[in-house]
């Protein structure tokens, strides 16, 4: 029995609707594998960047609190003389010589002022990793985000890290204490005193830039200490 047009059309307009339901299923179908993939992915890279950051992550601090830590022994005592007159004491550039240089030129407000005046913005991170040695005894100061933050007594020890991850950490240590805890935003000031040695939970021997600092501040408390333009 030969059909109507009307009953071809019939069919031929069920059989593209199911063309389009099987393709919209398997459209559906592509896109949550990709969808799951996609998740797989950064999933993946966002733990291989914590294990990156973890292996980076100094050991807790279980062991006596040495602030006294020497620098490398590069740094002399005769490069350390020419940081100030003959007439005038000068000190070692490690990071207890540089506490004892901040102890006698004393914490005031004045003296925070000059040392944050007196910092040197063209001394980077990276300059401080290729060779901090270089660059001992001189005055700098840097905004960062505190990673690890100890007291013992009346001095303070802080990781503090100048990127997200905590990979750029600087060893920082002062004669106060603060009210600043882990993720806290912070700005210090002081002397930069060669290099800070110690082992991370992964159990590396890693180096980072020490400062032995004057202050430590909330960013915006630094606006008033600094020159005006």
């Amino acid at each position: 029995m030969e059909l109507t047009p009307e009953e071809r059309q019939k069919i031929y307009e069920e059989e593209r609707a199911k063309h389009l339901a099987t393709r919209k299923s398997w459209l559906k179908l592509l896109s949550l594998i990709g969808l799951v993939a996609l998740l797989a992915y950064g999933a993946v890279l966002l733990f291989t960047k914590r294990e990156q950051v973890a292996q980076l992550q100094p050991r807790p601090a279980q062991q006596p609190f040495q602030p006294s830590v020497q620098s490398s022994p590069m740094i002399s005592e005769t490069l350390a003389a020419v940081l100030k007159p003959a007439s005038q004491p000068s000190f070692s550039l490690d990071l207890e010589g540089q506490l004892n240089r901040i102890r006698s030129e004393g914490s005031d407000p004045e003296s925070i002022k000059n040392n944050i005046q007196q910092a040197d913005a063209k001394i980077t991170y990276a300059l401080l990793k290729k060779n901090s040695v270089k660059y001992a005894g001189q005055s700098w100061a840097f905004t960062g985000t505190v990673y690890q933050i100890f007291e013992r007594g009346n001095q303070t020890q802080a990781f503090v890290a100048l990127d997200g991850w905590g990979s750029k950490n600087v060893e920082v240590i002062g004669d106060f204490q603060t009210d600043f805890v882990e993720k806290n935003k912070v700005y210090v000031v002081g002397y930069l005193a060669g290099d800070y040695s110690y082992k991370s939970v992964a159990g590396w021997d890693l180096t980072i830039p020490a400062l032995a600092a004057r202050a430590m501040m909330k960013p915006g408390d630094a606006v008033k200490y600094r020159r005006p333009k």
